[in-house]
């Protein structure tokens, strides 16, 4: 967040609506508010290891996508484009397992 705020003005991450979009979207990939199913195939260990799940992963998906907006230089313009972009990365590194990834970066 304080670097973001320290980016000129047409490369400043909206971070107030990343963050609907972001919430948006671990809903999907985590199937909150859905019944939960007698298949269900999906795992998630930081459900049973972290005291406060959602906050891990939004935390951790707020960074890529901030690293990637950085990255692309993008503008207000290129929300859109940027958020499909980490949509798709966050909804393959949810679904293959990040969380080996993000415990091993666990200072907890």
């Amino acid at each position: 967040m304080l670097e973001n705020s320290c980016r000129a003005d047409e490369h400043e991450c909206p971070f107030g609506r990343t963050s609907v979009e972001l919430v948006k979207l671990l809903c999907e990939v985590l199937r909150i508010g859905e019944a939960p199913s007698e298949q269900g195939q999906n795992y998630h260990p930081m459900f049973f290891t972290h005291d406060h799940p959602f906050e891990e992963f939004f935390c951790i998906c707020i960074i890529l996508l901030n690293k990637t907006w950085k990255e692309m230089r993008a503008t207000t313009e290129d929300f859109v484009k940027v958020n499909c972009l980490c949509r798709s990365a966050e909804c393959i590194v949810l679904v293959a397992g990040c969380l080996s990834v993000v415990q091993g970066s666990d200072t907890k």
